[in-house]
């Protein structure tokens, strides 16, 4: 490599990955906790046993713990250090 008058480059920045998969995290989180809330909503309201075969001996599925709420304020407060690196003493 010593011998390229370019030298190679990424063209995003760390911080453009990081936010990107920070949002696919949030998201995913969001989806889980939707579809384990309509997933009670079915066993709730014994909705499976409209759509089970009379002549099959079936069960409900079991039920699954609740998705727990999780908190992403240090993962985005980081974030925006990242977006930003400089601390406000080294602004000009």
């Amino acid at each position: 490599m010593p011998n390229v008058d370019v030298l190679p480059h990424a063209t995003g920045s760390f911080h453009e990955a990081v936010a990107q998969h920070a949002t696919a995290i949030h998201k995913l989180a969001d989806t889980m906790r939707e579809n384990n809330a309509q997933m009670h909503r079915v066993l709730d309201e014994k909705l499976h046993a409209l759509a089970a075969d009379p002549a099959k001996a079936s069960r409900p599925p079991e039920r699954e713990a609740a998705v727990p709420v999780l908190n992403f304020a240090p993962l985005d407060n980081t974030l925006l250090r990242l977006k930003n690196p400089l601390r406000p003493s080294m602004k000009r």
